[in-house]
């Protein structure tokens, strides 16, 4: 955190005057309000002050206020305690509800340090003593659990019961109606049959084959019935086809008043079926949980498979259905389920609420976290495509609308930031709006350069044009004649590197080796004279100039690690040069910040430019000494020096 500024004597004054202006306004209430907070911060700073300098008295004075509070509990009567634990625990959960993760973790700590203390003090009889308690403790809670679970489950198997039974009852009722309709139906296309004339009485005839053939229909259902009902998925798909022709044909007919009751026992059959789903999904969950706690864990593997196959079969059936189905329908479906949706999300409470969107969030960064990439760059592709979509068909009202409920989402997530956080994002921020900058500034100069180029060779002659191609061409082969000049050069420094290394470490037997370990202690010996002799000399042939060999870098400094060579090593046994003897202690290197990571990974689209203007860039942030030579202009003024492009930086010896 930075250092804080200290005001001047004027902004202390004017700070103070509006201090005193704000008091002057404020109601009896809000100072009395004022004044007690002031009393209770100075006498929290008398307390503190105290307890620094007196320790012994202010931990006297805790361990006189516990042997108070102890005599008084073992004098309070049964009903006292019992109403001094229940506050207990009130205060202690309104307090732990507003404690922040810190105090959370710092809370357990001294708790379980308490805890150690305590069992570290006891005897091996009060051990015993408080195992037996726990153990007790636990065995009554495990009782109260299962005997709720249990009771839990006989209310939701009852509840279960009746609602199957009023579910039986309405569906008998509703086949009661079913069958009233078809009798009904029946006989209207008898009496149409027989209004008819006999021509077009064949055609009602076969209308009427399912009126006939109502027994032998009946009798195929009971024989279903009888084995199981198994049909195949042509069958199953010839009865949802009929079924939904019949049913299409009785809501065309329908008033009103039936449409309205129709729709009503749909709802209340589509929200039974709904509560007695969750109340089942609760009754396993529960017997499930009580199941754990009396160490028996059912094997749920085969109830799993069922359910799996059960699942794909109505997917598979739900998938041919949709693929069946008219435009019409289809938007139709979807339009209910829309509604449906709305009607549900709107019924939610704000818990089920925040359950479902995390849970979606969750599902979301999972899949995004298996997609490939082309997969992930479609969909961006996708997304932004509907963004400009629905941007493009926006109000004006609900584009102002949308900004604001942006701007208010920003504002929750700034306010939630650290003040590292803000100055990450702020230098984040920073630089984007900077290579953007930079891009925007390129991106002109290329359009700029490429009109001008455009315009000129528009006003060149044949005879410009055939000058300006053969200077391209042979600027194209002296670039191509320097590039191969430079490689065989480097091919052969590296060839000749690869035989003064043959030359100077040949392949060594023993004797060898000990002749040269002797020869280079004695050259060492002789030490810098020698040395500075051959520098001095002028070297005739510089392809043959021997390798001198320093060594490895073997020692390694005891406070930063840093290696050096075995001839740099003191008589101390401490390095001057890499940290001055434990002096000097850097911080370690900071995380690199996005996008700049990106950048320099080259994992984002703009690190192709970004390396390329990197010096650029670099000129642009760096905070660096520079030595220039330049001639100041004459007369008075702040002096301006020009730096084209970039700067340079002189390399010089630093000292600690």
């Amino acid at each position: 955190m930075p250092p804080r500024r200290e005001l001047t004597r004027e902004e202390k004054d004017e700070k103070n005057r509006k201090a005193r202006e704000k008091r002057s306004l404020e109601d009896p209430q809000a100072k009395e309000v004022r004044l007690a907070a002031q009393r209770e911060k100075a006498k929290f700073v008398r307390e503190e002050k105290r307890r620094r300098l007196n320790p012994e008295d202010v931990q006297a004075a805790k361990n006189l206020k516990a042997q108070r509070a102890r005599e008084d509990r073992q004098a309070e009567g049964p009903d006292e305690r019992a109403l001094r634990q229940r506050l207990d625990a009130d205060r202690k959960r309104v307090a732990r509800a507003s404690e922040t993760d810190v105090e959370h973790q710092t809370r357990l700590l001294d708790q379980r340090i308490r805890q150690q203390l305590l069992r570290q003090e006891e005897t091996e009889e009060d051990d015993r003593a408080r195992l037996l308690a726990e153990a007790e403790r636990q065995a009554g809670l495990l009782q109260a659990e299962q005997n709720r679970a249990r009771l839990q489950a006989e209310a939701e198997r009852r509840a279960g019961l009746l609602q199957a039974e009023e579910n039986r009852v309405r569906l008998q009722t509703e086949a009661d109606r079913q069958a009233a309709l078809r009798q009904q139906e029946a006989a209207s296309i008898l009496r149409v049959m027989n209004q008819r004339p006999p021509s077009d009485r064949s055609r009602v005839a076969l209308a009427n084959d399912a009126v006939a053939e109502r027994p032998a229909r009946q009798q195929h259902q009971a024989g279903k019935a009888a084995v199981g009902n198994r049909e195949t998925p042509e069958e199953q798909r010839a009865r949802l086809q009929s079924q939904a022709i019949r049913m299409r044909i009785l809501r065309q007919d329908e008033s009103e008043e039936e449409r309205s009751a129709r729709l009503r026992d749909q709802a209340v059959s589509h929200y039974g079926k709904k509560l007695y789903r969750t109340r089942n999904r609760k009754q396993r969950n529960q017997l499930g949980y009580a199941n754990r706690l009396c160490g028996k864990v059912p094997c749920v593997a085969k109830n799993r498979k069922e359910k799996a196959a059960r699942l794909r079969e109505e997917a598979l059936r739900q998938s041919s259905l949709r693929n069946e189905e008219s435009e019409a329908e289809k938007s139709a479906r979807l339009g209910a389920q829309s509604l449906r949706q709305s009607s549900l999300r709107n019924e939610e409470l704000e818990a089920e609420k925040v359950a479902r969107l995390r849970e979606q969030s969750l599902r979301q960064r999972c899949l995004r976290n298996q997609e490939i990439e082309a997969e992930n760059a479609a969909r961006l592709r996708d997304q932004l495509v509907r963004q400009e979509g629905l941007r493009d068909n926006e109000t004006e009202e609900s584009n102002l609308s949308r900004l604001q409920d942006q701007s208010s989402r920003q504002e929750v997530v700034r306010e939630k930031e650290t003040t590292t956080e803000r100055i990450e994002r702020a230098i984040s921020d920073r630089f984007r709006q900077q290579v953007n900058v930079f891009d925007e500034i390129e991106q002109e100069g290329r359009v700029e350069h490429s009109d001008f180029m455009a315009d000129y060779r528009a006003t060149e002659n044949e005879e410009e044009t055939a000058m300006r191609r053969e200077e391209d061409r042979l600027r194209t082969e002296l670039r191509r004649e320097l590039e191969e000049q430079r490689e065989r050069e480097n091919e052969e420094l590296r060839a000749r590197d690869a035989l003064d290394h043959g030359e100077i470490n040949p392949i060594e037997n023993e004797e060898d080796e000990a002749l040269r370990l002797q020869l280079m202690t004695e050259r060492d010996r002789r030490g810098n004279p020698r040395t500075h002799r051959q520098a001095c000399k002028e070297i005739v042939a510089e392809d043959r100039v021997h390798l001198h060999d320093c060594g490895d870098l073997t020692k390694i400094c005891s406070e930063c690690d840093a290696k050096h060579f075995a001839k740099e090593m003191p008589k101390d046994k401490k390095f001057q040069q890499c940290c001055a003897k434990g002096n000097v202690i850097l911080p370690p290197a900071k995380t690199c910040p996005e996008p700049l990571a990106s950048l320099l990974q080259n994992r984002h689209p703009k690190s192709k430019h970004f390396m390329k203007q990197i010096r650029n860039y670099n000129s642009a942030h760096a905070f660096a000494s520079m030595g220039a030579n330049f001639s100041p202009p004459p007369g008075r003024g702040p002096t301006c020096v020009r730096i084209h492009g970039q700067i340079y930086h002189q390399t010089t010896p630093l000292g600690y």
